[in-house]
């Protein structure tokens, strides 16, 4: 498959240290730089109305669009001198590694949900910020939260939605009575916070269970296939997630445990990283952005409608523009040969023609009606003169 119109990357706004507020779109940017470097550029989109599927990322290839990072992946691969990152696996280390990726993508990606959408400090202090930084109006007061909301569904399914957050406990002046006594009455909220710690320590334990298998699946090397020297698409996928959980965040929930008990998954995701952005410089390109702060920014608009490229259309463009004239032209022709079959145009004519029958008629009688005014008041004048002329004579 040829690949000389340029590919662009439609993604989910960076994050202050991720490339990224969401996994898939991260590890559409590492897996797309691995393969194809240099021939693609990325467009950071907060509108996922604009997907064909209604979620980022999404591919644009002159007028092929693919959207979701597996239907990325198999498009990219068919492109000409892509080699991919699983090419030098055999047959059953590419099966563990599917059911990993879907493993890492369950379970991490719950985890990374609850971590950025569900703990209110990270939403309001981080994520939400973020995004309403980036939106323009109106979008900005609605979109947030009802991103927020698509994942709640997934959240509530792995019980990780109405896990309560730790809260500063309030530093009271003792009263008379407590300084005399030394005692402090009991905290009425003691129960809850009890409550709290308890499931945040549940949650802690569900991400050990998981962080544990993939810490001793890569030991000591730098991938997870010992004899693999470049990233796999097992490791984009692991260390797009690790990314977003080692974040510096308001409730460092998860970058605690993995500062504290895996710094070989975090030097590994930030070696995954290097290898695909060895310099500053080797980032792509971004593309053009346009952001409506119109009421018509509510809809999505038909790639009809967008602003054309510079760039003059090639054989293929020029072929899908007269497909798409071809059929609005065939649509319209059989909409009139429709509408003549079950004679239509045939009632309009005529009740066009009673229409006009009607008008020409009630003229007659109009005119019919002022020369009868004429006929009498042409009758009241001769009157009006013969009593004149007797007058006279007497």
């Amino acid at each position: 498959m040829s690949s000389g119109t340029q590919l662009v990357l439609h993604v989910w706004p960076e994050l202050e240290g991720a490339l990224s507020l969401d996994s898939q779109c991260i590890a559409a940017i590492l897996y797309l730089q691995l393969t194809i470097p240099g021939r693609f550029s990325i467009a950071y989109c907060t509108n996922p109305d604009e997907s064909p599927s209604g979620q980022l990322p999404y591919l644009t290839h002159g007028l092929h669009t693919e959207s979701g990072l597996l239907a990325i992946q198999k498009f990219v691969e068919k492109l000409d001198g892509v080699v991919s990152p699983d090419a030098g696996l055999s047959g059953v280390e590419r099966a563990q590694n599917i059911a990993r990726v879907a493993h890492v993508e369950s379970e991490l990606g719950d985890l990374v949900a609850h971590c950025l959408f569900c703990l209110r400090a990270n939403w309001y202090g981080y994520t939400r910020k973020t995004l309403v930084s980036e939106l323009p109006v109106p979008q900005r007061y609605y979109l947030p939260d009802r991103l927020r909301l698509s994942y709640k569904p997934r959240l509530l399914a792995a019980e990780l939605w109405d896990v309560p957050e730790i809260e500063e406990e309030d530093v009271k002046a003792p009263t008379g009575f407590q300084r005399l006594t030394g005692k402090r009455r009991r905290d009425k909220n003691s129960k809850g916070k009890f409550k709290s710690i308890y499931a945040r320590e549940k949650v802690l334990e569900r991400a050990q269970a998981i962080l544990d298998v993939y810490s001793k699946l890569l030991g000591t090397k730098r991938f997870f296939h010992p004899d693999s020297e470049r990233p796999s698409s097992l490791d984009i996928i692991f260390a797009s997630h690790i990314q977003l959980l080692q974040l510096p965040l308001s409730d460092p929930l998860f970058q605690t445990l993995l500062t504290e008990r895996y710094p070989t998954l975090i030097t590994h995701a930030n070696l995954v990283h290097s290898t695909a952005f060895p310099t500053p410089e080797s980032f792509p390109p971004l593309a053009e952005r346009v952001t409506s702060t119109s009421i018509l920014s509510l809809f999505p608009v038909s790639r009809i409608f967008q602003k054309k490229t510079a760039h003059p259309p090639t054989p293929e463009e020029r072929k899908f523009a007269l497909m798409r004239w071809g059929f609005f032209g065939a649509a319209v022709g059989a909409f009139g040969l429709y509408m003549h079959a079950i004679g239509l145009f045939a009632v309009v004519a005529n009740t066009y023609n009673s229409l006009r029958v009607v008008k020409s008629v009630d003229s007659e009688h109009e005119d019919e009606e002022e020369d009868e005014d004429e006929i009498v008041e042409h009758e009241l004048e001769e009157e009006v003169d013969e009593d004149d002329s007797v007058g006279r004579e007497e």
